[in-house]
């Protein structure tokens, strides 16, 4: 992700988001890391299981989860996304947008701007 332009603080804010969601769906909770200075993650991290994967595909509640682990979206561009945004022919999702203190803003850089591929277990959840 700081290859990609990511700030530490932005990558911060998608661990904490996965941590909640890690939190929420498994029995263990230990996405922890090595210092506060430090981005990668000690030798106790663990992923979810196939059975905490389908516990969060199955919870219809939480469909923002599904969004932010299929998807790699974090939730201000989550919270700007609309219908129009969606291609419902070819499965995509235009991310050009931001939801920043209830306001929706464009984009300004120009890497973040993109079109993903809505992975079928999402997209067959988009009413």
């Amino acid at each position: 992700m700081l290859a990609n332009g990511y700030s530490i603080a932005s990558i911060k804010r998608f661990v904490s988001l996965f941590q909640k969601i890690i939190k929420q769906y498994s029995e263990y909770d230990n996405l922890q890391f090595s210092t506060q200075d430090t981005i990668l993650p000690s030798l106790e991290n663990r992923i979810l299981t196939d059975k905490e994967i389908e516990q969060i595909i199955k919870d219809d509640t939480k469909i923002q989860d599904l969004w932010i682990l299929t998807t790699g979206l974090n939730t201000t561009e989550l919270g700007a996304i609309t219908y129009s945004d969606i291609n419902f022919k070819n499965q995509t999702v235009n991310i050009t947008k931001v939801k920043y203190k209830d306001k929706i803003e464009n984009i300004r850089t120009k890497y973040k701007i993109r079109v993903l591929k809505i992975p079928s277990v999402l997209f067959a959840k988009i009413p």
